[in-house]
């Protein structure tokens, strides 16, 4: 049982780091972007807006002593993949498929941070589908 998910984050120069939740992997859309917009004056100093993310994830649960891990790969895994490219600032949806690594998954989306912050999650399921935006910019869906 469990939500489980993950949101990576890169500088382009170390490996990657892994945010993982247990409970709230559906939610991590939502919970990322609040963490960018909290930390708008960290963008593009990575280990500042890594620890601001993973704040932002176990926020009310910080003396728990499971439902979140960092590592420097994928724990478990139930939904799609947020990986944070800071050094482009750019929020890259990876479909999630066990035993490919990080670039063999497929990029289902990608935004650039200031796009990612004005998606609306209430209306929009982030792991039914492949995520478009039409002309205007609007986030619209096809089922996969």
């Amino acid at each position: 049982m469990g939500d489980r998910g993950n949101i990576v984050v890169s500088d382009g120069q170390n490996p990657p780091v892994f945010l993982y939740s247990h409970w709230t992997g559906s939610d991590l859309p939502k919970i990322l972007q609040q963490a960018l917009k909290r930390g708008k004056g960290r963008w593009g100093d990575t280990p500042y807006l890594t620890r601001i993310v993973f704040s932002q994830m176990i926020k009310g649960e910080l003396l728990e002593v499971t439902g979140y891990g960092i590592s420097t790969s994928m724990c478990d895994n139930e939904n799609n993949i947020l990986f944070l490219d800071d050094v482009n600032q750019v929020v890259k949806v990876l479909k999630h498929s066990w035993g490919n690594e990080l670039d063999e998954m497929t990029v289902m989306a990608e935004f650039k941070y200031e796009k990612f912050l004005e998606l609306n999650f209430d209306k929009f399921d982030p792991y039914c589908c492949t995520w478009q935006l039409d002309e205007s910019g609007r986030l619209i869906h096809e089922e996969d």
